[in-house]
């Protein structure tokens, strides 16, 4: 977290003014604000039409690499539509434009999917982190994929 203050303050030096030096002593309205611009601007998530995906992709790019995310929409999008967007990591028009188009039933399993890679990549960390304290800091993800799965 301290890098993306770091990376802050250098992309955003007018809006950075006054920010501490140590993310531990932001402000809620401080860290809303890297939150809006740093992630739900930056990746262009309010421009997803359905609420639950914008929510499930905003929730990845905060919470991984770009790279990720963007790759588990573009994998989703591929295996379960008739649509076949580029697999390049990159979260641009054509997968936006592409998760604006799906049908009902589409959202739901291109949604789950992207929660189901997640969960995996999850599993797959535990098993390589070396932080003894990894498990602890990551406990409340099953329950948090859950609340972003459309039933």
């Amino acid at each position: 977290m301290q890098d993306t203050l770091e990376r802050f303050k250098k992309v955003h030096p007018k809006q950075a003014i006054n920010f501490p030096i140590h993310v531990r002593d932001l402000s809620l309205k401080q860290a809303k604000l890297i939150a809006k611009l740093d992630f739900f601007d930056k990746y262009r998530i309010k421009e997803i039409k359905n609420k639950a995906l914008q929510e499930t992709m905003y929730d990845a790019f905060f919470n991984h690499s770009p790279t990720a995310p963007a790759l588990w929409a573009q994998k989703s999008i591929n295996r379960y539509t008739s649509m076949q967007v580029k697999e390049d990591g990159v979260f641009g028009s054509e997968t936006i434009n592409a998760l604006n188009n799906l049908s009902d039933k589409e959202i739901i399993a291109v949604n789950n999917s992207i929660i189901d890679m997640r969960q995996a990549d999850h599993e797959k960390e535990k098993k390589v982190n070396k932080n003894p304290n990894y498990e602890e800091y990551t406990k409340g993800l099953p329950s948090r994929f859950d609340r972003f799965r459309i039933k």
